[in-house]
């Protein structure tokens, strides 16, 4: 019986240290970049800007080194990615950044949010990786479903480097596409924007 009670008490114990390794890379200030691109019936528009936070955790067995042999499937996952609205500037337009952020209703939902739980790998050709995030974009106030292709390669000092590309319509978030007053409405934004990106994560210290 007294064996019996000391191996039900070791036994969270020893789940916990069963569990896998948990593997945290974190936003990196230096190379990241984003660009939302649309167009109107005047001209096309951008915002773009340098400033991608955040982090993704993995476990032991995510192909966090170039050696790696992975092999295709599901890796559990935990990304959390964030982007300021502010940081977007429009070709240093002044008027457009006022438009766009208020049309992204920045005040009282000032990030873009990215989260998922999982990484699907759908190939791994030279040094590259392509998969399919199958997450969560928020985008003032609205969270909508989107599965977002994502590609990773090894940078210098053991960082990643992931980048993606996704359309979304700005109705699907409750966004309705600028008109500007000042342009007495002669200006019509079209819904459909397109996202890209370049993301440089790098792995934190253990705690």
């Amino acid at each position: 019986m007294r064996h019996l009670i000391i191996l039900s008490l070791l036994l969270p114990v020893l789940h916990i240290a069963a569990r896998a390794e948990v593997i945290r890379f974190m936003a990196q200030p230096v190379g990241s970049k984003i660009r939302v691109e649309g167009t109107s019936n005047i001209h096309d528009w951008f915002m773009e800007g340098g400033l991608i936070g955040g982090f993704i955790e993995v476990d032991e067995k995510f192909p966090v080194k170039a050696d790696a042999k992975p092999t295709l499937g599901k890796f559990p996952a935990r990304v959390d990615v964030r982007v300021p609205i502010r940081s977007l500037n429009t070709s240093g337009k002044a008027a457009m950044n006022t438009v766009m952020q208020g049309a992204i209703k920045m005040e009282n939902h000032p990030l873009i949010n990215f989260k998922a739980s999982e990484l699907v790998l759908k190939e791994a050709k030279d040094g590259k990786l392509t998969f399919e995030a199958p997450g969560t974009l928020a985008v003032a106030g609205v969270a909508k479903n989107l599965l977002l292709p994502v590609t990773m390669e090894y940078a210098e000092g053991g960082k990643l480097k992931f980048k993606g590309e996704a359309k979304v319509k700005m109705t699907d978030f409750g966004i309705k596409p600028p008109s500007p007053a000042l342009a007495l409405g002669l200006i019509k934004t079209d819904d459909e924007v397109k996202i890209t990106f370049e993301w440089f994560a790098a792995r934190a210290a253990a705690k």
